[in-house]
């Protein structure tokens, strides 16, 4: 069942924010920040993210930072898209080095895994009826064919297994770059 989530019912991203800025501007994690990012809301959904409705909210918008709690389990996983999403019948893939995946344990910011892509002719992958995924299998969120992190073409795999997993809940920001005064 699809269910778009209440303004105060999406998972907060607050504490990750200030991490996920210092990875795109390519900063260690003990590094000053320079600039931070506005993280905006684009769709947030509990359980399954269907396609369509991925690129009919978040087509043509870049930069972006998916996350994703993976349901029963303490698991954050998520990606970074310099580029704008793309659609259509036929599957490709889209080229950038900037993307990145990661994920987080336990509640636990400490507790991560940055994985920046290797294979830029593979950084992300379009079709319409996936939503975000990059890689050919690194993170792939799919309604019909399975949620799956599968490392193939980032430096390293985010999750401890192959398995399968399933949604509890799929959010999708927009950036916008603040500039540190």
């Amino acid at each position: 069942m699809l269910e778009i989530l209440e303004d105060d019912e999406y998972y907060d991203i607050t504490i990750e924010v200030e991490l996920i800025s210092k990875w795109i501007d390519k900063l260690e994690t003990t590094d000053k920040i320079a600039a931070s990012y506005d993280f905006n809301l684009l769709i947030s959904l509990r359980g399954r993210l269907p396609g369509h409705l991925f690129h009919e909210v978040c087509g043509d918008k870049f930069p972006t930072v998916s996350i994703i709690k993976v349901k029963g389990s303490d698991e954050i996983l998520g990606g970074y898209n310099p580029i704008a999403w793309s659609s259509g019948i036929f599957s490709s893939y889209d080229r950038t080095r900037e993307s990145f995946i990661f994920s987080f344990k336990d509640n636990d910011i400490s507790n991560h895994i940055l994985s920046r892509v290797m294979n830029e002719q593979r950084a992300t992958y379009n079709r319409n009826d996936y939503g975000p995924t990059f890689g050919y299998s690194d993170l792939t969120i799919s309604q019909n064919y399975g949620n799956k992190c599968i490392m193939s073409d980032y430096e390293k795999p985010i999750r401890e297994t192959k398995d399968r997993f399933d949604i509890e809940v799929c959010e999708i920001f927009l950036l916008t770059k603040i500039d540190a005064d």
